[in-house]
């Protein structure tokens, strides 16, 4: 085998590693035959691709001195969007990209001023905090040089005092280089492309250097005190996917499960409805323009960074893969994945589209980093009454959950 347990995914991005002595993946495709009268038995059907699919995982789950499935501490991640506006996947327009508002950001700054006296001047701020809960604060400023430390202010150039506002892209090569630059005792980051508009070095992806759940901060922060406009905010989601290792029993890990497995509720729309219709309302009262079921408005932005809870998401099961191995090895492990969708054709559903196993999982935009969907029914049986229990785990793939 790959050598790389099962994983169950929760939307805090947090891993549930299983043992699984044996993995059956079933699909059930909805066609048969009918025959016709009169014509010697000769049969039609009709496919339209509708499909059923289950996983069914056995194994066994052990005190973690026994077999201990997870290995190591994880940093949080956080990343911030230059290139499109936190607004983009909540409406129907295709917003400008953030750089548009900048103007919006700088009303307190005059460019004909010295940089100092801009900086000085910023109202407007990106807050990360530290796992300890402190917090590093990063203005926005007219100036001539691209970013640094000024009378105490950590600052990023938005505007060149020229009357230029930066591009996403510097605006974003400029943070990247001073939380490497002067916060790197906390965070490191790096650029990447923008999943949203697919602009190049846009996406600052943030990670912290404690790894801990301590570092699954409400930041990247745009609060009132930081951001006293209603200007829109670049493109952001907040800390989230550092995990503590702790040793624990069998009867741990069921325990966590089972509480799970019975009590997931942020999983469908029903317990998010009322957050979306805040949103609306907020949206609609700024003189803004939501979309049915989708809106603009704080109600929605907290929406968004409360998604990351315990309900489960999705699957990683590993596999040992000769299409995708490396330099001299027979095998590399990558990960089932179930392409969904009428765009899809052979090549971009074969075994050469599989990711590494190690791939993060994206339950949003996924086609090839796992499997979405949720557990539809576990069974734990206690054997013998030793500290190890069976498990027959039965996952459903889904690709929107209501």
């Amino acid at each position: 085998m790959s050598g790389v347990p099962v994983r169950l995914v929760r939307k805090n991005g947090e891993l549930i590693e299983l043992l699984a002595t044996d993995i059956t993946l079933d699909v059930q495709r909805k066609t048969g035959g009918i025959a016709l009268p009169f014509s010697g038995s000769t049969r039609v059907g009709f496919d339209f691709n509708m499909n059923n699919a289950v996983i069914i995982l056995n194994g066994v789950i052990t005190d973690d001195d026994v077999v201990h499935t997870t290995t190591q501490n994880t940093a949080s991640k956080a990343h911030i969007d230059f290139s499109a506006t936190q607004s983009s996947v909540t409406r129907l327009d295709d917003p400008a990209p953030w750089s548009a508002v900048i103007d919006r950001l700088i009303t307190t700054q005059d460019a004909s001023s010295s940089d100092a006296v801009n900086i000085a001047a910023a109202d407007h701020a990106i807050q990360l905090i530290q796992a300890d809960g402190s917090l590093s604060t990063i203005y926005l400023a007219i100036s001539a040089s691209t970013y640094g430390l000024s009378a105490g202010r950590l600052y990023i150039s938005v505007n060149d005092s020229s009357g230029s506002n930066r591009a996403p892209a510097d605006i974003a090569g400029y943070l990247n280089s001073l939380i490497n630059g002067s916060l790197s005792s906390y965070f490191t980051s790096t650029l990447n492309t923008s999943d949203i508009t697919g602009s190049a070095n846009t996406k600052v992806v943030i990670s912290s250097v404690v790894k801990s759940s301590a570092a699954n901060t409400a930041s990247p922060a745009f609060t009132s005190a930081v951001w006293p406009s209603h200007a829109a905010k670049p493109y952001h989601r907040k800390f989230r996917g550092g995990v503590d290792v702790t040793t624990k029993s069998a009867g741990d890990k069921v325990m966590d499960l089972f509480g799970t497995l019975n009590n997931s509720n942020n999983g469908g729309a029903g317990q998010v409805a009322s957050s979306f219709l805040a949103g609306s309302l907020a949206s609609a009262a700024s003189g803004g323009t939501p979309m049915v079921g989708l809106a603009v408005g704080a109600a929605t932005y907290a929406y968004l960074d409360t998604i990351y809870g315990d309900y489960i998401i999705g699957i990683q099961i590993p596999y040992n893969s000769m299409v995708k191995a490396t330099g001299s090895n027979k095998y590399d492990p990558v990960n089932f994945f179930m392409p969904t969708g009428p765009l899809h054709n052979a090549d971009s559903k074969g075994s050469s589209k599989a990711e590494p196993a190690g791939t993060k999982f994206e339950w949003i935009n996924n086609d090839y980093t796992g499997i979405q969907g949720t557990v539809q029914k576990a069974t734990f049986v206690q054997l013998g009454g030793e500290p190890i229990y069976q498990f027959t785990i039965i996952f459903a793939p889904i690709d929107i959950i209501i």
